[in-house]
């Protein structure tokens, strides 16, 4: 079916139904070539609600240029058994799906079609999700599940794992738990790669870091803590045998 026929078709598709004897109407369509799924998928993906299907039996892609519905390449694995999944194929990155609350100024949630370095944006509704300073985002990029957000003050902050064949989580960024039952907690040693101090900067008062100077013959554990006055205070623990 022709991208321009879509409206029209969808139009007829609502009309069929409206037919009294249901036979005459399938002949129809099978005789001029309407699919009713495809026609309510193309509806989708120009945005609209599936022809005669109720609003919100479709999800409408955000960004409707180029895209297109396969239902023979892409295999369900899930399933099994030979199944195909029903997927929108994107031309390029750009936005799959959005949501919003009535009276939103920004959509909730933004989903681009390519995870690599855009993912999933998350906001409350008054500012731009897919910007930093009013949203957060998830995506996946060289193997990674990247998380970054904004702080109370104003700060970015993220955190990049990386789940290593042993088990174990690297994350190059700040896991924060925040409140007095905010805790990490570890069945195994706890363990740092950190090997520089850190600058004073980074740390906000009531903030420790702890970094290890691997140096040959003069190993130690090092921490620096910043005071409730905003003071920066370091201890050195030598590593001796």
């Amino acid at each position: 079916m022709a991208e321009s026929d879509v409206p029209a078709a969808i139009q007829l598709d609502a009309e069929l139904d409206e037919l009294v004897d249901p036979t005459v109407s399938e002949l129809y369509r099978v005789m001029h070539g309407y699919d009713p799924e495809a026609i309510g998928a193309a509806a989708a993906v120009r945005g609209g609600n599936g022809g005669s299907q109720p609003a919100g039996s479709v999800i409408p892609t955000a960004n409707a240029d180029g895209v297109t519905v396969d239902t023979t390449t892409y295999d369900d694995t899930i399933a099994g058994g030979g199944a195909k999944l029903t997927t929108l194929v994107f031309p390029q990155n750009q936005g799959a799906i959005a949501i919003a609350i009535e009276g939103d100024d920004f959509p909730r949630y933004v989903i681009a079609a390519d995870p690599d370095g855009d993912g999933i944006y998350i906001g409350d509704g008054t500012g731009d999700p897919t910007d930093s300073a009013t949203g957060a985002e998830i995506y996946f990029s060289n193997g990674e599940l990247h998380l970054a957000a904004v702080d109370g003050n104003n700060v970015v902050i993220g955190a990049n794992f990386n789940v290593a064949p042993s088990g174990t989580i690297d994350a190059g960024g700040t896991i924060q738990g925040n409140g007095a039952g905010g805790i990490i907690a570890t069945a195994g040693p706890l363990a740092t790669l950190a090997n520089t101090e850190p600058a004073d900067g980074t740390l906000f008062a009531g903030e420790a870091a702890i970094w290890f100077d691997p140096t040959n013959g003069a190993a130690a554990l090092n921490i620096k803590a910043k005071q409730a006055d905003g003071t920066v205070k370091t201890a050195t623990i030598p590593v001796v045998t």
